[in-house]
């Protein structure tokens, strides 16, 4: 007997190809594809480069590998439709910019971290997650700044629903 897909109420599908994918695969989620595709797109890691995707040993050649995991407790659930969570999301992705390059509100995040000029070398690149809205064409316009190239890039696995898409900003100028 085939199994049947779980649908929520408002006849969203949990479990759709990518989800049965990612199981099989041994992934814990779909997010595992979107990653996958963007590098495949965009080679943003070199060879040999996939400590995320290895193991987190020691790191050679001075590579960083910087991850937030916001724990549920500590932080609001959000669906992603609204147009608070959309704000919310461009809020995050201007942290992670400003972290990256060292932007002037950098010291305001946490005087006594080193910043300077960010932790992103020239010539690496960035990748943010944001929820399409008001703003979002704005702030990859203010990353033309910072970056060689600014993409847009929307997963295959990304659900028909969402407003989730990835913003790059590709090699860091100097």
């Amino acid at each position: 007997m085939a199994s049947r897909a779980r649908i929520t109420r408002t006849g969203r599908v949990l479990e759709d190809t990518f989800f049965k994918k990612a199981k099989a695969q041994g992934y814990v989620a779909r997010s595992a594809y979107k990653l996958l595709e963007i590098q495949q797109k965009h080679k943003l890691i070199p060879p040999g480069g996939q400590v995320a995707c290895e193991s987190l040993g020691p790191l050679k050649k001075g590579g960083r590998v910087i991850g937030v995991d916001l724990q549920v407790g500590l932080c609001h659930f959000t669906l992603g439709n609204s147009v608070a969570d959309a704000y919310k999301s461009l809020e995050l992705a201007r942290t992670a910019w400003t972290i990256a390059t060292g932007g002037e509100e950098a010291e305001s995040l946490d005087p006594n971290m080193p910043w300077g000029r960010g932790v992103l070398k020239p010539g690496g690149s960035l990748v943010m997650k944001l929820l399409q809205g008001t703003g979002t064409q704005e702030f990859a316009a203010e990353l033309r700044h910072d970056f060689t190239k600014v993409a847009w890039h929307r997963p295959k696995a990304t659900r028909s629903e969402s407003k989730e898409v990835f913003l790059l900003g590709l090699k860091r100028k100097q």
